[in-house]
């Protein structure tokens, strides 16, 4: 259990522009490191075992269910509000949802990248046996 004076220092590491954040999971090695994905738009990307694999998050054969409790859960409708106005407007709302089989259909897949600290920790925190090792900070 990782303690709340933990926390505070993983906060400060996260919260400054270049931290690095070490925790262990079983055998795995999970390393959080801010970065930018954008020019303007920093991150904090999770590694296991020093890999960053996006095709691990999405179904299909590649998928690895390991990632869920560590990756970031995302999930959008098939059919945007947009398309769904398009359609209810030409179809009418009963016909529309009987021509399209997926109409309230979510596709979700996971990320390894948290926009915020706070939503890291909220998913962290419910991680049984999650074991912090250590913070960095990169100076450049």
């Amino acid at each position: 259990m990782i303690t709340k004076e933990q926390w505070e220092e993983i906060e400060k590491a996260l919260k400054g522009s270049m931290g690095v954040v070490k925790f262990k999971l079983g055998e795995k090695q999970i390393t959080l490191e801010k970065r930018f994905i954008k020019e303007n738009v920093m991150v904090i990307c999770v590694f296991i075992n020093g890999k960053l694999e996006q095709k691990a998050g999405w179904p299909g054969d590649d998928y690895d269910p390991a990632i869920e409790p560590i990756w970031n859960k995302r999930s959008r409708s098939v059919y945007s509000p947009n398309d769904k106005k398009r359609a209810e407007k030409i179809f009418g709302k009963r016909r529309a949802k009987k021509e399209f089989d997926d109409w309230d259909k979510r596709v979700e897949w996971y990320e390894p990248f948290f926009k915020t600290f706070a939503s890291m920790q909220r998913k962290y925190k419910k991680i049984e046996g999650l074991e912090f090792v250590r913070t960095d900070f990169v100076n450049l």
